[in-house]
């Protein structure tokens, strides 16, 4: 029996909030492209945009080359989430990577195992609080998703 699409669609939105973890292909990185974790971080004030983070499985030094950059890497444990992650890894919190909510919503409309889990509140906060002291995201960016007034 085929759910329709309506169906799915509305099941997707309801789904897809702050801390929802997805598999999205990535061809905005630096290197290759590739499948990559996303975090949503939250919804943009114009309400067409996720803000979102990387999962990474390193925290790439060469990247990431003072301590500060590297201070904006947060534990990412296996343990706590063996149903996303294959090893301990890093929520990437030197970046906000915008997403189109209906970018996603088609994702995860084609390919609902593409929604891959949602982080616990307290990692949320923490990520937030990244992102809010964060200074290389602008004010402007951090006032579009909630991080500032």
């Amino acid at each position: 029996m085929d759910i329709p699409a309506s169906v799915v669609q509305e099941i997707v939105k309801e789904e897809t909030k702050d801390g929802s973890v997805i598999l999205v292909f990535c061809d905005d990185l630096i290197g290759e492209s590739k499948d990559k974790l996303l975090v949503i971080v939250s919804k943009s004030t114009c309400g067409t945009k996720f803000g979102c983070i990387l999962i990474n499985s390193d925290d790439y030094p060469y990247l990431n080359n003072s301590h500060y950059l590297r201070s904006l890497q947060l534990t990412a444990s296996v343990q706590k989430y063996p149903g996303f992650l294959k090893a301990n890894s890093f929520f990437d919190c030197s970046d906000i990577k915008q997403r189109s909510i209906d970018e996603v919503l088609a994702i995860l409309q084609k390919d609902p195992k593409r929604m891959r889990g949602v982080i616990d509140s307290d990692d949320h906060r923490k990520i937030c609080s990244a992102l809010q002291i964060n200074r290389t995201i602008s004010p402007k960016t951090k006032k579009l998703y909630y991080l500032i007034d």
